[in-house]
């Protein structure tokens, strides 16, 4: 398939094309191979204009007018692919930009290292990068979040070529570039809020974690790489504090709670409250 650049360059061409010239001629001229070439005029002629190629492979136009057919067609045909990108049309656009490279896949002991930076400082720039995976498949994307989703730490962003929202586990990253594209990121980050909360409600692995909190100013919200889903601090009628946010229980969101300490007690889920505790017990089995 021919990138939407690559079309237009080629409608181009012919709409100069003035004399006759053998195919293996246009050919060279073109950038085309004998097969590219022969398709692409059968494109012409399904839109109704006419290239004449005689027995002896000269192509000519069939008639001057056709020169504003191919003008008109060329418009039209940018029209209708602006928002449909290649990974070539992408690619063509790209320079010497910023990457990160590594010998072997990401593994869990440097997920928080270069790539994670990396990541977000693409995330806070807004720029769009091309992610080879280790299975050999590449994405083009922007990203916008890094969040640990069912346990493990993933890149959530936006494909430049499909529109539409993906995860990828940063385990699967073999390199990451920066790549130039003419477009901007097209999804809110409520919308990526929405779609971190429709896997896990998928999975079912998130959990309505509600704390009363005893200190304002010592409770911190903030986690890195974790997606806390509709978050809330409201007072009930006694004054007091309550915050909850829809969360997927983990070593680091245990860790989260344990130094906060007795600024915050865990009112719900039961369920939460016990994983807590055995995570604390084991945690000082280590200490002694």
């Amino acid at each position: 398939m021919l990138s939407n650049k690559r079309m237009c360059e080629i409608l181009e061409y012919f709409t100069e094309f003035s004399v006759e010239k053998g195919l293996s001629e246009v050919c060279e001229e073109a950038g085309l191979s004998r097969e590219e070439l022969l398709n692409f005029i059968d494109y012409l002629h399904e839109a109704n204009c006419e290239l004449t190629i005689t027995e002896d492979d000269q192509i000519t136009l069939s008639n001057p007018n056709q020169r504003t057919k191919l003008m008109e067609l060329m418009k039209d045909y940018t029209q209708e692919q602006d928002e449909v990108l290649t990974l070539e049309d992408l690619e063509s656009e790209s320079f010497d930009l910023e990457s990160i490279v590594f010998e072997a896949p990401v593994k869990e002991l440097n997920v928080r290292g270069d790539l994670v930076e990396f990541i977000e400082e693409a995330i806070e720039e807004e720029v769009c990068l091309k992610i080879n995976l280790t299975n050999v498949q590449s994405l083009v994307v922007f990203p916008h979040r890094v969040v640990f989703i069912d346990g493990a730490l993933s890149i959530v962003g936006e494909s430049a070529i499909d529109n539409c929202l993906l995860n990828i586990e940063v385990e699967r990253v073999q390199s990451a570039s920066e790549i130039e594209v003419c477009r901007n990121r097209m999804f809110s980050s409520i919308e990526v809020e929405d779609f971190l909360s429709s896997i896990r409600a998928v999975d079912e692995s998130e959990v309505r974690l509600v704390l009363k909190v005893y200190s304002q100013e010592n409770f911190n919200s903030n986690l890195r790489n974790h997606h806390l889903g509709n978050q809330c601090m409201v007072t009930n009628a006694e004054g007091e504090h309550i915050w909850a946010a829809s969360v997927e229980p983990s070593d680091e969101i245990f860790q989260w709670v344990y130094e906060l300490g007795a600024d915050v007690e865990i009112l719900d889920p039961s369920t939460f409250k016990k994983e807590f505790l055995n995570y604390c017990e084991a945690k000082l089995k280590k200490l002694a």
